[in-house]
């Protein structure tokens, strides 16, 4: 948990997720909102169904007033990490402080 002055306890990680039936693809998108410590977590599939994580994506800072400008463009920018493997419908990530992640995803084998 993180303590805000507005809204008091909120949870350290925002999660949330797209699946397209149509083309069995997925996105999942995770915050981490502690300045200080870094969180590693399981994503769980319960549907059974065989997932593979196809690409992270991760945008990562020390200070959360950080920007990009003019002067200084790549600042803040996003970069390829090394995709957990999914065992068992479980993957397991570790998300560094003050991060943005996306795992893209897809359903493989029918």
């Amino acid at each position: 948990m993180i303590e805000t002055q507005k809204y008091g306890e909120v949870p350290a990680l925002d999660v949330s997720a797209s699946y397209d039936e149509a083309t069995q693809q997925g996105a999942i998108f995770v915050v981490n909102r502690s300045q200080t410590e870094s969180i590693v977590t399981d994503i769980v599939w319960q549907d059974g169904k065989a997932v593979q994580i196809d690409q992270v994506l991760q945008l990562a800072g020390s200070d959360p007033k950080e920007f990009n400008s003019w002067d200084a463009p790549n600042r803040l920018v996003a970069k390829a990490i090394a995709a957990p493997t999914v065992d068992n419908g479980r993957a397991t990530i570790s998300l560094p402080p003050l991060s943005f992640t996306v795992l893209a995803t897809r359903t493989v084998g029918g």
